[in-house]
């Protein structure tokens, strides 16, 4: 990390600005800062990266991680907005912390939801619906369903929701992170429980949004509809007609087989700490391989292995 800050400020070869280069060594330390070691991100990861990293020399290459830090800067803006009138108020950027019983023992659960928006409160049950922002660099015209990964994601915040919000809110001053915000339109009476009624995926390119919700299908225009002339040429219809595409709901899962998923992978991740796991393969291994910051290490010892490391090797 020392030779980072030193290259960050002495004509950085990687051509990012020192500005940008801070924040992509931000997220982690803050995770550190807050005891992260279990958390949607980590058990939906890759074992075998982590454990190489403990083992061998490793970095990131910047072009990998832009786009995180752009992602960051979208939550940056977000987290400033206030509670939409009509709400008791909201609750941005909140890491909980949730305790879970596995094969070894207890252990600490986190997650930060990027938005709480909290709807009602009706005999102490507080009702809530859950969003988290995503930014893509496009977004397929074609696009009608949201990310599998996004979708157990945002169950594991619903999970944590439902175990600890309620504590959370009772208790803001002294349970509440530093970076937390929260708005409020009006007082809180004191909770008992919270269910989580809704919970929406909403994806941010730089030219439109794609919301994905858990309580209905939602319908956005698609391709530009048109045809060709005898020539072959293709033209639009006028006036200008669209293709409608159907958004399909996000699934919410039972709070008893979300805590199954957590545990498993907390365990998991644990194991592959201890023994190096198996390489990822087909949609795992196309998403985290390419940017991954020891992929050249794992092809070498996984070959040794005796594991065919073709998916790793494609960028």
């Amino acid at each position: 990390m020392e030779e980072h800050k030193r290259c960050m400020l002495d004509k950085a070869p990687c051509g990012y600005p020192p500005t940008l280069l801070e924040q992509m060594g931000r997220p982690k330390m803050e995770r550190e800062e807050q005891k992260v070691i279990y958390s949607p991100s980590s058990i939906g990861g890759c074992h075998r990266k982590h454990s190489l990293q403990k083992d061998h020399d490793w970095y990131v290459n910047p072009d990998s991680v832009y786009s995180t830090v752009r992602g960051n800067l979208l939550h940056a803006g977000m987290e400033k907005e206030g509670a939409p009138e009509g709400t008791l108020g909201v609750v941005r950027e909140l890491r909980m912390h949730a305790p879970i019983t596995t094969k070894y023992g207890e252990q600490r659960f986190s997650g930060q939801v990027d938005e709480i928006l909290l709807r009602r409160i009706e005999g102490g049950v507080l009702y809530v619906a859950l969003t988290d922002w995503k930014s893509k660099s496009l977004i397929a015209h074609s696009m009608g369903e949201a990310d599998r990964r996004h979708v157990y994601q945002i169950n594991h915040y619903k999970w944590l929701a439902t175990q600890v919000l309620g504590d959370y809110l009772n208790n803001w001053e002294t349970m509440a992170p530093a970076d937390a915000k929260i708005y409020l339109n009006a007082p809180l009476s004191p909770i008992s429980r919270v269910v989580v009624e809704e919970a929406s995926i909403v994806y941010m390119s730089m030219a439109k949004q794609r919301t994905f919700t858990s309580d209905r299908f939602l319908y956005v225009k698609g391709k530009l509809k048109g045809e060709k002339d005898s020539g072959g040429h293709w033209h639009a219809y006028k006036p200008h007609e669209y293709e409608e595409v159907e958004l399909s709901p996000i699934i919410l899962f039972n709070q008893g087989y979300t805590e199954g998923v957590i545990r498993a992978g907390i365990e998991e991740q644990i194991e592959g700490e201890n023994a190096l796991a198996a390489p990822l393969v087909d949609e795992d291994a196309k998403l985290m391989c390419p940017t991954c910051a020891v992929r050249e290490i794992c092809v070498t010892i996984g070959e040794a292995q005796g594991f065919d490391m073709y998916q790793q090797r494609v960028r």
